[in-house]
């Protein structure tokens, strides 16, 4: 029997094996975290993480180097507001 759920805003299937769940694996792997993290630490040499843990807590986390420096404050601001800028410009749209 193959079941669709959704958990946390994700798609699943589930997979049972006779009377047990065998194992729970992603629809659409484009949407995983890991698989968007791995496809973008190819790509990005700095960047930041924001998003939200089981809890609801805000989570931030950042990493890597600009020009072979560490990142100031204003770097990561400067991220951030480009980013802003694109999203409200519907450039992600």
């Amino acid at each position: 029997m193959i079941a669709a759920l959704t958990m946390n805003g994700w798609l699943f299937r589930m997979v049972e094996r006779g009377a047990l769940i065998g194992k729970v694996v992603e629809i659409f792997p484009a949407n995983s975290f890991a698989v968007v993290a791995d496809n973008a630490k190819k790509e990005i040499k700095c960047g930041i993480i924001i998003g939200y843990d089981e809890n609801g807590a805000l989570k931030v986390f950042g990493g890597g180097l600009i020009d072979g420096n560490q990142p100031l404050a204003k770097d990561w601001l400067w991220i951030i507001e480009s980013f802003k800028a694109k999203l409200i410009n519907g450039d992600y749209a």
